[in-house]
């Protein structure tokens, strides 16, 4: 069922917020991956993007709220790509070897595999076992 209502405007306050966050997100990503977990800091994430520390917290409560965005960004991400290759007209088998190279060398940014580890470990991420 489709729905008929029309996508929503956003106002020019809503699209800055959004891309200030998006900026935040690809400066944390950046940071991360030059320096890993423990030595970034939200002052470099806020000084590389130009703005003040609160206004990173403003968007994210902290700095393993903006790694989890991270996160949730690229699975965001991963799952389109997984909907494409299902929808497409591809073998099964053709289907499934695409899916598991994206999952093997594409889910995640260089700087999300480095700190992956870190975040298991202190049990801020929790994989839940199917």
């Amino acid at each position: 069922m489709q729905s008929t209502e029309a996508p929503r405007v956003l106002t020019l306050k809503e699209k800055q917020r959004r891309e200030r966050e998006a900026l935040i997100l690809k400066v944390a990503e950046e940071v991360l991956a030059e320096k890993g977990y423990r030595d970034t800091s939200v002052d470099e994430i806020a000084a590389r993007v130009g703005i003040a520390k609160g206004t990173v917290y403003l968007h994210f409560a902290s700095k393993e709220e903006l790694v989890v965005a991270l996160f949730e960004r690229d699975m965001q991400n991963f799952l389109q790509v997984v909907a494409r290759h299902v929808a497409s007209t591809a073998s099964a088998h053709d289907k499934m070897e695409a899916i598991l190279h994206v999952a093997v060398c594409g889910l995640c940014g260089k700087s999300l595999q480095h700190i992956l580890p870190h975040c298991l470990r202190k049990g801020r991420l929790r994989v839940n076992s199917m």
